[in-house]
């Protein structure tokens, strides 16, 4: 581990999530320092955190029932076909009539 990356890094997978370091919240002074659009987009950013975590559940929630759902149907299709396999007449199953 290097002297300049943050702590528990030491793993490739950990430099995958700690890629920027952590940033504290703005004080008073850096937040009249900046121009209204910016603190505006601050704003916006902080605003909307909730919003994204919501959606983000929601989006993996619905993924997780789609495969759901689609493993069920593949099962029940394997089954379905094994049944009519199972139950399929074939000639040597009837009498030859010609006998």
């Amino acid at each position: 581990m290097s002297a300049d990356s943050p702590p528990g890094t030491a793993s490739p997978l950990g430099r995958l999530f700690h890629r920027h370091p952590p940033v504290g919240q703005p004080n008073r002074a850096e937040l009249e320092a900046l121009p209204a659009k910016d603190r505006q987009d601050l704003w916006d950013t902080h605003r909307q955190r909730p919003l994204n975590v919501i959606t983000s559940l929601i989006t993996a929630l619905g993924v997780l029932l789609g495969v759901a759902f689609t493993s069920f149907g593949l099962i029940y299709t394997a089954r379905t076909l094994q049944t009519a396999q199972e139950g399929q007449v074939t000639l040597s199953d009837c009498p030859d009539p010609y006998d």
